[in-house]
């Protein structure tokens, strides 16, 4: 039981790091002003990698959640917040 409880643990900090990392490539001239600290902003990593990390992210996070309501709920997660971050064109 702690075994399915970590797995699922980990499937929502997967989440949550593609989340994150969706915040800070698209808001990388804000944080430049405001976060200098972060990753992005910085210039310590990569837009490349940062896209690289939030696809592993989003590809492994539901695929880990054992049951299909945490893949669900993981994905639902997702598309809301990729539609409320993702400048439309």
């Amino acid at each position: 039981m702690l075994s399915r409880a970590f797995v699922g643990l980990l499937a929502l900090l997967l989440g949550n790091a593609f989340i994150v990392g969706l915040n800070q490539i698209y808001d990388k001239e804000i944080d430049e002003i405001n976060k200098p600290f972060l990753p992005i902003a910085s210039g310590e990593m990569t837009g490349r990698f940062a896209w690289g990390m939030c696809g592993i992210c989003a590809v492994i996070g539901p695929c880990l959640g054992e049951c299909r309501l945490v893949a669900i709920a993981l994905l639902n997660v997702k598309l809301k917040l990729d539609s409320y971050l993702v400048p439309s064109t």
